[in-house]
């Protein structure tokens, strides 16, 4: 077997109310799997971030009906697609999508004036789908720890920044950093990012909440990340680290290993 093919996706999970915030608004969801038929083995992995937002009433409810309405509409609708023997040149994303147009109207039915990020990836053999509204954030790693951002932040600061009126430095302590242009729940429909790539083994994904990216610096995020330890280590010291640098959000991550 090819040493780049990936047999098997391994996850750590962390996170953490905060230091100042009174609930925690944040879910996370993870599975992995490992389907064998025909003589092939097929590794399939599923990982969500949903992060209420604050200012919205119910933003914990909101991101807890993301993903329990989400991954039930998944696995009826997508799910045996993806496992099929032609996965790699299906529409998975396009099926996730309106996955979460489903799961939108849901929310803006259910739990009005809420609202919530929404970051998903799929993983299907060395292939790879994300679903994205918000600004939760998908990050890859590969083998030689090269970082990329996968996904763009639906935000005021983002916004500016492609206008050239601030710098990236400047957004990350912006006086209006937190406010959210698109997010799963507060209108009646939702417009989802939708990206697509491949990996092989020995790479890595992380998602994690603004909780995380917006604190921990950049010298700190490298040394852990890059570090031998276990990945359930490395997610448990990311936590740390965004409480350590105030905590003044809630924190969560999923960092999945792809063996």
């Amino acid at each position: 077997m090819d040493s780049n093919q990936v047999k098997r996706f391994d996850y750590a999970m962390g996170h953490d109310i905060g230091r100042f915030r009174p609930v925690n608004e944040d879910a996370i969801f993870a599975f992995s799997a490992q389907v064998m038929r025909m003589d092939t083995l097929t590794p399939v992995g599923l990982f969500i971030i949903a992060d209420g937002m604050g200012g919205h009433s119910s933003g914990e409810r909101a991101s807890a009906k993301a993903i329990s309405e989400f991954t039930g509409d998944f696995f009826r609708t997508v799910y045996l697609k993806a496992i099929d023997a032609r996965g790699d040149s299906a529409d998975l994303g396009g099926e996730m999508a309106r996955c979460l147009e489903r799961t939108n109207a849901t929310i803006y039915s259910d739990i009005p004036n809420s609202g919530t990020t929404f970051s998903a990836l799929l993983l299907v053999g060395n292939s790879y789908w994300i679903v994205h509204v918000g600004d939760s954030r998908i990050y890859y790693f590969s083998g030689n720890q090269d970082e990329a951002l996968l996904t763009k932040d639906h935000s005021l600061v983002q916004m500016m920044i492609d206008l050239g009126e601030i710098t990236e430095e400047e957004g990350k302590t912006h006086i209006r950093r937190n406010v959210i242009l698109r997010s799963v729940g507060f209108e009646s429909s939702v417009q989802p990012d939708i990206y697509q790539g491949t990996f092989e083994a020995g790479d890595r994904f992380l998602l994690c909440c603004d909780g995380v990216w917006s604190v921990v610096g950049t010298e700190a995020w490298e040394e852990i990340l890059r570090s031998p330890e276990p990945i359930q280590d490395q997610a448990r010291r990311l936590v740390e680290a965004a409480n350590e640098a105030g905590g003044t959000d809630n924190i969560s991550c999923i960092l999945v290993q792809c063996g």
